[in-house]
């Protein structure tokens, strides 16, 4: 069915699987929606198959635009797509019109596929400093890059997904950090590599640079930030572990685990559970 409503599989480029879905109910209907290594977001009709919404939210990259996560607010018809930013510095252009080399989050109403706010990894790069990084070890500048998935990969619309009017993007506000137990190479890894979590209305954005960002997930505002400890690594240098898991919430509590394979002088991860504050349950 995707083939004859879209673009032929063999005409769709590098690696556009579907690979993060989850399934939603609206109007008494069920329906499957996710992101895809392209960056393409979907919707489908079950048991049908029928396309119901489409639209393009963010770009390919090598190791796919839209990955790892996809997850869904039932309660509000919410879909968060989540572009994971990796591997390779490129680019992605958000609603405010700045370039950021980083992961980002999309808020989707999956009942028109319109976007209602999207949220950069505020450690990315932004701006000149972004699009002057080079690709890789071919020393051109990310800004030449083409992302052809906007050309060739099934890139058929449905849906308000390309209207991005009054779409705002949020950024938890890192200004009283950014010089303080800075993460080593902390905008290389200002990815989003772990699934996110939604619990009531509060989404948890666990990043590779061992920070999970709390916002709204029915605004999409910030409000809260858990970071993993910084700890020496080795003689006088210290660290701290990224986060390629996602976030348990039960009830008031949440658990979430420290550890990656970005650095092999704290190669054990660390399991933490913390105490949601009375405001925020």
């Amino acid at each position: 069915v995707w083939t004859q409503q879209c673009y032929p599989v063999s005409r769709s480029g590098g690696d556009v699987d579907l690979a993060a879905v989850a399934a939603y109910r609206y109007d008494n209907d069920l329906y499957g929606a996710g992101i895809a290594k392209s960056g393409m977001f979907y919707s489908f009709k079950i048991p049908s198959g029928e396309l119901f919404l489409a639209s393009k939210v963010g770009p390919w990259s090598e190791l796919g635009g839209g990955q790892f996560s996809f997850a869904i607010s039932q309660e509000h018809l919410i879909g968060i797509a989540h572009i994971t930013g990796a591997l390779g510095i490129y680019a992605n252009q958000l609603a405010d019109d700045e370039f950021y080399c980083g992961g980002s989050i999309h808020a989707i109403d999956l009942k028109t596929g319109k976007q209602l706010y999207q949220i950069a990894n505020p450690w990315s790069l932004t701006g000149n400093e972004c699009i002057t990084q080079t690709w890789g070890d071919s020393g051109i500048e990310i800004s030449n890059y083409t992302d052809y998935t906007f050309i060739n990969s099934g890139k058929c619309l449905k849906g308000d997904g390309e209207d991005l009017s009054d779409v705002n993007v949020y950024k938890y506000d890192i200004s009283s950090i950014r010089d303080v137990n800075v993460t080593i190479d902390v905008s290389s890894k200002s990815t989003f590599f772990a699934t996110v979590t939604i619990s009531g209305n509060l989404l948890f954005i666990p990043s590779a640079t061992g920070d999970i960002f709390i916002h709204n997930v029915i605004t999409g505002e910030p409000i809260h930030i858990l970071r993993c400890d910084y700890q020496q690594i080795i003689f006088n240098q210290y660290n701290r572990r990224g986060i390629r898991a996602g976030v348990t919430v039960i009830e008031d509590r949440v658990i979430y685990y420290c550890g990656d394979s970005s650095n092999p002088f704290l190669p054990n991860g660390v399991v933490h559970s913390w105490q949601l504050p009375p405001d925020l349950v």
